[in-house]
C-alpha cells in the first residue's frame, strides 16, 4: 500500500515503515530498556508465612502486576527467606538483568549435620526454562549454576527443586553445622527473552497488518459484488420497461396497402369547390375614367394646341 500526497509521490515507502515498526517495538519490548534493568528497584518483596512455606509477593522486572513465589524445604525446617541486594554479590559470572525477580537468602534448620536438604522454588513466574544460580563468596566462582530439576504443575506453575549437602558448596557458611544458608535465585536469559518477545511483536504485527490486508480485501470483494447484483437488476429492470416498445418497432408493417383516390374525381371536385367560391365572391366594378387634370395640365395642352404650336409645325425649313 501506497500513501500519496498532492504530487503523486509516495512520501512513505516501505524503508520507513519497516524503520517505524522496528523503532517502535525496540522502544516498547524490554531490549529498549537493557540499560536501565540493572539500576532499577521495583520494590522490596514481601514475604509471608503459610504453615510450612514461606511466599514472596513481588513486583519483578519485564511485569507491571505482582508475582508469587513460594519456598519450602524438606529434610529441614525452613526457618526463614530474606531478600539480599544483588549489589552484595555483584561479582563476576552473574549479570543482575538475569534474575527477574531478585536474590534471596534461604535458611534451613534442623538438617543433620552434613546431611542433605532439598528446597524447592514454586511461581507460575517461571517458564520450562528458568534456572537456579547459587552465590558463595568462598568459591573460585562466585555464582555457580545448580542442577535442579524444573517440574511443571497446573495452570502454568513450575517448581524449581534444589537439593543441598550441609557445608557443601552451595551452602554459604561452608561449615557442616546442621544448618544450610543458600543465596541465590531464579535465573533467566535476559537477552532470550528480550529478544523472543521482540519476535513475537515484530511478526505480531505483521500478523495483524495481514488479517487487516485479507478483512480489507474480503469486504472490497464483498461490496463489489453487492455492486454488481445491482447493476444487474437495473439492466433487467430497463429490459422489461423497453420491451414492448421493441416488440412494437419490430411489428413488421402490413402489406395490404390502401387504395389511392381516383385523381380525375379529385380535380372534378376542385373545380366545383372553385366556381362555388367564386360566385359567393362579391362583385368589384372597375372604374376606367381619368381623374380630372390638373390646372397646369390643362394649361399646358392648351399652349401646346394653340396656334403657335400650329405655326411652328407648318413652317418649313
Amino acid at each position: 500500500m501506497r500513501i500519496f500526497h498532492a504530487t503523486n509521490r509516495p512520501w512513505l515507502s516501505i524503508k520507513h515503515i519497516v524503520a517505524i515498526v522496528v523503532g517502535s517495538i525496540l522502544l516498547c519490548s524490554p531490549a529498549g530498556w537493557a540499560s536501565n534493568a540493572s539500576s532499577t528497584d521495583d520494590g522490596t518483596p514481601v514475604f509471608t508465612r503459610q504453615q510450612d512455606e514461606i511466599v514472596a509477593t513481588l513486583i519483578p522486572r519485564a511485569k507491571s502486576t505482582s508475582v508469587r513465589i513460594a519456598f519450602g524445604a524438606t529434610g529441614g525446617s525452613l526457618a526463614d527467606v530474606t531478600a539480599k541486594s544483588f549489589a552484595e554479590t555483584a561479582l563476576s559470572g552473574a549479570d543482575e538483568k538475569d534474575f527477574k525477580s531478585g536474590v534471596f537468602i534461604i535458611q534451613v534448620t534442623d538438617v543433620p549435620v552434613g546431611g542433605k536438604a532439598t528446597l524447592s522454588v514454586t511461581s507460575d513466574f517461571f517458564s520450562s526454562s528458568t534456572q537456579f544460580w547459587v552465590f558463595n563468596a568462598h568459591q573460585a566462582e562466585p555464582w555457580t549454576q545448580a542442577g535442579i530439576e524444573n517440574k511443571p504443575h497446573a495452570n502454568l506453575v513450575q517448581e524449581l527443586i534444589l537439593t543441598v549437602v550441609d557445608g557443601g558448596p552451595q551452602d554459604a557458611d561452608q561449615v557442616a553445622n546442621g544448618r544450610i544458608t543458600v543465596v541465590g535465585g531464579p535465573w533467566d536469559s535476559f537477552w532470550g527473552y528480550a529478544l523472543g518477545t521482540l519476535f513475537i511483536r515484530f511478526f505480531g504485527i505483521f500478523l495483524v497488518l495481514s488479517v487487516l490486508m485479507i478483512g480489507m480485501m474480503l469486504s472490497g470483494k464483498i461490496f463489489e459484488t453487492l455492486e454488481r447484483r445491482k447493476d444487474s437488476a437495473g439492466r433487467a429492470t430497463s429490459a422489461t420497461v423497453s420491451g414492448p416498445a421493441v416488440a412494437a418497432e419490430s411489428i413488421p408493417p402490413s402489406t395490404d396497402a390502401a387504395p389511392s383516390p381516383d385523381t380525375q374525381k379529385i380535380a372534378a371536385m376542385s373545380l366545383a369547390l372553385h366556381l362555388h367560391l367564386n360566385r359567393l365572391r362579391a362583385q368589384t366594378v372597375t372604374h376606367l375614367d381619368a381623374p380630372i387634370a390638373a390646372a397646369w395640365v390643362q394649361q399646358g395642352r392648351q399652349r401646346a394646341m394653340g396656334p403657335g404650336c400650329l405655326n411652328i409645325r407648318n413652317r418649313k425649313p
